[in-house]
């Protein structure tokens, strides 16, 4: 179950389809991004995700996505592909994984780490 809920999370946040994103997220929800800054509450996080234009100059995709349950907790990792808008070359990758923890059947938690790799 806890694997569903994460995939539906990782979709309705590829198509941003906000509503679903809040169905599928406890309130309180706790978020840690990879350089640390934290989030606290659904509402301050979808907020922040639909206000955000993404980076000027490069324009992203997830090009991979697995979930694996491990431990209580749902590991997603993804691949992430940047490019540059000016020619569409590539900028660089990224692998990031997100641990996802659960309350209620809701996602309570995500920590996420990251590691960038050059072309």
């Amino acid at each position: 179950m806890s694997v569903e809920v994460a995939r539906r999370y990782g979709n309705a946040l590829d198509e941003e389809d906000w509503e679903q994103v809040r169905s599928l997220l406890d309130p309180d929800v706790e978020i840690v991004r990879p350089s640390g800054r934290r989030y606290e509450g659904a509402d301050r996080w979808i907020a922040m995700l639909a206000d955000s234009g993404g980076f000027e100059n490069i324009t992203t995709s997830v090009e991979g996505r697995s979930y694996e349950q491990r431990n209580g907790e749902v590991v997603e990792r993804k691949d992430i592909v940047h490019r540059w808008r000016s020619d569409g070359s590539l900028a660089y990758t990224s692998r990031e994984e997100t641990r996802i923890g659960f309350r209620g059947g809701l996602i309570a938690s995500l920590h996420s780490t990251v590691e960038h790799h050059e072309p």
